[in-house]
C-alpha cells in the first residue's frame, strides 16, 4: 500500500528558524507520521496526530520553534509576510539581490528590537561608506590635505546626511524598533542605512560590493553632500 509521507512541518521549522538567527538549523529527529492513502478511522487518525505532538514536544526542534518565534516577535504570519515584502523591495531599491535575504533583515532590525540587531552590520557598513569616499577624493585629487579629507568625510558620512539618505530611501518604514522607540529617529534610521552596506559586504563576500552598492544609492537618491564628479 502507498503511504504519503508529510514532511512539510520540517520544511517550515527549519525556514522560520533561518529567519530568527543566523545559526544553522540544528538536526531535527522528528519521526514523520505515515498516513496510508486508504480509508482510516477516525480513532486512527487521532492516533496519528496525538503521536506526532508528542514526538514534537520532546524533539529538539521544540525548541527550535521557540527561540524562533520569540526572536521574530511577530503576532502573525501576515506580520512576516509583510517584512519579506518590505526587504524584497528595498533590494529592487539599491540594485542588489541577496543570496541570504536574512542579513538584510537583520540590518533592518534595531537593537531596541532583538538582540539579534544590526549594530555589527552598521559599524562595517560605516567603514565601506568612509573607505569609499576616502577612494573617490584621493583618485580626484591625491594632493589633498589629511586635514580636508578627514573634513569630506565627515561631511557625507555624518549621522544627519546618512539618516536623510536613509529616509529618502524609506528605511524608516522598515526597519524593526520596539514599541518604544522612534523608527523616524535619526540615529536609527542612520543605523539602518549603514548597515545595508556592512549586509551587503557580508552576503557578497566583497568590500567592493559594498562600496558598488553605496556609489550607486548616492546616484540615484542624491546625498546630501554630493561627492564631485
Amino acid at each position: 500500500m502507498q503511504r504519503k509521507h508529510y514532511s512539510f512541518f520540517t520544511k517550515t521549522l527549519s525556514r522560520v528558524y533561518l529567519l530568527s538567527s543566523d545559526r544553522r538549523p540544528p538536526p531535527c529527529k522528528i519521526s514523520i507520521v505515515e498516513i496510508p492513502s486508504g480509508k482510516m478511522s477516525f480513532r486512527g487518525l487521532c492516533a496519528c496526530l496525538l503521536l506526532f505532538l508528542l514526538t514534537l514536544l520532546i524533539s529538539p526542534c521544540s525548541s527550535v520553534m521557540g527561540i524562533a518565534v520569540k526572536d521574530l516577535s511577530l503576532p502573525s504570519s501576515g506580520h512576516l509576510s509583510s517584512f519579506l515584502n518590505d526587504l524584497k523591495n528595498l533590494q529592487t531599491r539599491i540594485n542588489y539581490t541577496f543570496e541570504n535575504v536574512y542579513i538584510l533583515g537583520r540590518a533592518m532590525t534595531h537593537a531596541s528590537y532583538s538582540h539579534e540587531s544590526n549594530k555589527a552590520l552598521s559599524i562595517l557598513g560605516s567603514r565601506v561608506v568612509e573607505g569609499d569616499v576616502v577612494l573617490h577624493f584621493l583618485d580626484n585629487n591625491v594632493d589633498i590635505t589629511a586635514k580636508d579629507l578627514n573634513r569630506k568625510i565627515t561631511e557625507v558620512s555624518n549621522e544627519a546626511s546618512c539618516a536623510s539618505s536613509g529616509m529618502r530611501l524609506g528605511l524608516q518604514k522598515i526597519v524593526r524598533v520596539s514599541a518604544r522607540t522612534n523608527s523616524s529617529a535619526p540615529g536609527v534610521v542612520c543605523d539602518a542605512f549603514r548597515a545595508i552596506f556592512g549586509a551587503v559586504v557580508l552576503d557578497s563576500k566583497s568590500l567592493d560590493a559594498g562600496g558598488r552598492v553605496f556609489m550607486g544609492i548616492r546616484d540615484g537618491i542624491g546625498m546630501d553632500m554630493a561627492l564631485p564628479k
